[in-house]
């Protein structure tokens, strides 16, 4: 059986402690998890309102949980709007 010669070899060996390993795998837990979908106030489906940039009608986008923005899009400015900005 051979031994290996670590001063001859021309690519260095890597050694990773056991407890660096395992806080290695937890790398992609994050202390403050990121919230992608925020909690905005819906308002019924149905409801009506005008855009306070360029007062047109804007339409009200279905609460799915696909859907990450806001609430309220004006289709003229291509602006979104929350309930809470708009009061």
């Amino acid at each position: 059986m051979a031994i290996l010669d670590t001063k001859r070899l021309k690519v260095p060996v890597l050694f990773i402690p056991k407890r660096l390993n395992l806080l290695m795998k937890k790398h992609r837990d994050l202390d403050n998890p990121v919230k992608f979908k925020p909690d905005y106030k819906w308002p019924k489906s149905g409801s009506l309102r005008n855009c306070p940039k360029c007062n047109e009608p804007m339409q009200l986008q279905p609460n799915v949980e696909e859907y990450y923005g806001k609430p309220w899009w004006c289709h003229g400015c291509q602006w979104q709007f929350s309930e809470e900005e708009l009061s």
